[in-house]
């Protein structure tokens, strides 16, 4: 018996002894491989520390790299610098002299953020020491990412992007496209240090198309998204930060990463109160402080009780509840190593103590200003500060000393808000997404290119069977079936082709006929300044404006309608307030109203609101509009929507020049090339309704028209409506 167990536990130790000596035997390659596809963090790290007793100390090396670099993407900073120092006590049994230079630059790094700018300095050293030897390494990336960052914490910004501009040149040289994203994304952060908010667009907006291109990690694309925003929160322009934030926090998702959720939902918050959407920004703050509550981030909780305490602020009912936030956010700020956070904590309190004209407070806590703001060299920073000055001097009797505080602050703030520097940075946006539209329209080339080949294919196919045919008499009956089954076929293709030949010329027409205005208005622009006109140019510069958004308006137009034909057209339903987005859509059509003398009428409650998809409604909506416009002049054109029975329920009518029962019966039909011109000879293209039909269609919903001839035109339209989603809180 006794040998019967012995038998049983050797054999137990040679089966646990062979599977660890096959994980043993498991190539670093794969494991690092596998590590580095995980998108989730926490998962990624419990992976690669599982593998570490199963590897040789230059594997160790490359996992302990791989767990710092998630530690810190996850803003724990302290166990990031734990494995980087693993990395670094085993450095002299391993023969990746490299990658101990770059472990030392990431150390550098770290240490720098901390604070620790002496022995951040010797471990950068230690860096350079080693890559000297090796001139062409792509490690100099992270010694050159540590310098900056050392230079930024010293406020030598101009000094940092000289670091960034060094590495740029380095993969440029080693033909390291991919890798520019994270330099680009440095250079971003750096001009917006110094307030020079257009080249840090400029900078980002690059980095964001090599990430995009080359499909790089969805929290890395999120960083530098949320960045963008907050480059458009500095200039002062809150609804265009928003779709930046909004598109951060969907990638941020894909690897829960809920550090860029936290900045994404406190800026939201802020954004929403600029807008005086108060309960809109307490929903984003509640969120944002669910996140920083879970993650212990005491210098984000001190900026959501700032923001919470100046919405209650607006409110003499609340001052107390105001004074409790803002109070909580100056002593969670005061203790944080985050100038910024901290300088926006003192900038609550004072704001509360202005209101409540208590100015012997104001004057305690605008010293604790003035020195915190030494320790930095932010322009919105001392912006702030100025203001308060200003009014302060103002309330207490000392006008000239208010007049010298306001002065100063102006100066800032137009340098800030600079109208040209806002033009230049709305262009980049604009040239980024016109790319992306671009991209879409080959796209639509190359499937245009695959369906005529597929039609050479089924010619060349019906003719096989038309020889077999011949030959084989035997076989006519099964002959005859398959050429009748190529010929429906080859008809369908070439009806498809049809299709997309009309609508490219369709795009060609519609484009051309649009773009011509801003090449008329230029000639005139140009005209007005050289006569010194420049009442005129302020009027032309806005027509211009409304011209280039109808312009894009088109383009998205003919771009929804050729990805749902192509079946690339995928809805993506928000919650949206009906009376709100009609407005906003017979806004764009207010002066080709006014120069037909024709009334736009809107009939909606402010309460109904609908989940549907935003462009698809706009696209609904901006048709049936425009068509009304077309064919009224002198008249009236009423939109009118109520909620019955679970659908929302719209008519778009107008007095205009009504339709025939032929016009009726081929209203919705794409291959009908019979248009009719608008009173003032506007051409159409046929395609704005066939649009309109297939996403209503879409949706489940339903649209009628009854028209007679000289007695106006009336489309009705039911959608079903579905509950709103609630706001994640998590």
């Amino acid at each position: 018996m006794k040998e019967l167990k012995l038998l049983y536990l050797l054999i137990f130790i040679f089966i646990i002894h062979n599977a660890f000596s096959q994980r043993n035997t498991q190539p670093c390659d794969s494991i690092t491989k596998r590590a580095k596809s995980i998108l989730n963090i926490e998962e990624a790290i419990k992976y690669s520390k599982n593998q570490l007793p199963f590897v040789d100390n230059n594997c160790k090396l490359i996992l302990y790299d791989f767990i710092g670099a998630k530690y810190y993407e996850s803003r724990k900073l302290d166990s990031s610098l734990v494995y980087y120092d693993k990395a670094i006590a085993i450095r002299e049994s391993t023969n990746n002299i490299k990658k101990i230079a770059n472990i030392y630059s990431l150390r550098g790094f770290l240490l720098t953020i901390k604070n620790q700018k002496e022995e951040a300095k010797n471990s950068l050293d230690k860096a350079k020491k080693i890559l000297d030897n090796y001139p062409d390494s792509d490690n100099w990336q992270s010694y050159y990412s540590g310098r900056a960052k050392l230079a930024d914490k010293n406020k030598e910004y101009e000094k940092a992007i000289l670091f960034m501009d060094s590495t740029i040149v380095l993969y440029e040289r080693l033909k390291l496209e991919s890798s520019l994203s994270t330099t680009y994304h440095n250079k971003g952060v750096y001009y917006l240090r110094l307030s020079n908010y257009e080249k840090a667009i400029e900078s980002l907006m690059q980095a964001l198309k090599i990430k995009e291109d080359n499909k790089m990690n969805p929290s890395t694309i999120a960083n530098t998204l949320y960045l963008i925003g907050i480059c458009n929160m500095r200039l002062k322009q809150p609804e265009k930060a928003n779709p930046f934030f909004e598109k951060a926090i969907q990638k941020s998702k894909l690897t829960n990463s809920k550090y860029i959720r936290l900045l994404c939902y406190t800026e939201m918050g802020i954004s929403a109160r600029y807008l005086d959407n108060n309960d809109k920004a307490i929903q984003f703050l509640d969120s944002a402080e669910v996140i920083a509550k879970k993650n212990n981030d005491n210098a984000r909780l001190s900026q959501i009780y700032k923001e919470k305490g100046m919405i209650y602020l607006k409110n003499e009912k609340e001052f107390a509840k105001a004074e409790e936030f803002l109070t909580n956010a100056y002593t969670i700020g005061k203790t944080s190593s985050q100038h910024l956070v901290t300088v926006s904590s003192i900038n609550g309190i004072i704001e509360l103590y202005l209101k409540k004209k208590q100015y012997g407070k104001v004057q305690r806590y605008l010293e604790d200003l003035k020195e915190t703001i030494s320790h930095n060299d932010v322009a919105y920073s001392k912006e702030a500060m100025h203001k308060y000055y200003s009014e302060y001097y103002e309330h207490t009797g000392k006008p000239n000393l208010a007049l010298q505080h306001l002065k100063k602050y102006h100066k800032i703030k137009d340098s800030i808000s600079n109208s040209e520097v806002k033009a230049k940075v709305v262009d980049l946006e604009k040239k980024y997404e016109t790319q992306k539209k671009e991209l879409a329209i080959a796209n639509l080339t190359e499937e245009k290119k695959q369906q005529e080949f597929k039609i050479q294919k089924a010619e060349t196919r019906k003719n096989l069977y038309l020889i077999a045919t011949l030959f084989l008499l035997v076989a006519l009956s099964l002959g005859i079936w398959a050429f009748m089954k190529l010929r429906k076929q080859r008809k369908e293709l070439m009806t498809m082709n049809q299709v997309k030949n009309r609508f490219f010329s369709i795009i060609a027409h519609d484009l051309r006929g649009m773009i011509l205005p801003f090449q008329r208005s230029g000639k005139i622009l140009k005209h007005h300044i050289e006569k010194g006109n420049y009442d005129k140019t302020i009027v032309l510069s806005q027509a211009l404006e409304a011209n280039s958004e109808r312009l894009s308006n088109t383009l998205d137009n003919l771009l929804n309608w050729s990805l749902k034909q192509l079946n690339g057209y995928k809805m993506n339903p928000v919650l949206l307030s009906v009376q709100e987005e009609l407005k906003e859509i017979v806004s764009g059509y207010e002066q080709q109203a006014k120069y037909k003398q024709i009334d736009i009428e809107i009939v909606a409650e402010e309460a109904i609101q609908i989940v549907f998809d935003k462009g698809a409604f706009h696209v609904i909506f901006r048709n049936l509009i425009g068509n009304a416009l077309k064919y009224t002049e002198q008249g009236k054109i009423q939109i009118s929507c109520q909620k019955k029975d679970g659908n929302l329920v719209c008519s778009v009518s107008d007095t205009g020049v009504g339709m025939t029962t032929e016009q009726l019966n081929s209203l919705f039909n794409i291959e009908n090339k019979y248009t009719t011109k608008g009173t003032q000879g506007e051409q159409g293209s046929g395609l704005g309704l066939n649009l309109v039909h297939r996403f209503i269609e879409m949706n489940n919903g339903n649209i009628k028209v009854s028209s007679e001839k000289a007695n106006g035109t009336q489309f009705e339209l039911k959608i079903p409506t579905v509950i709103e989603p609630e706001l994640e809180l998590n």
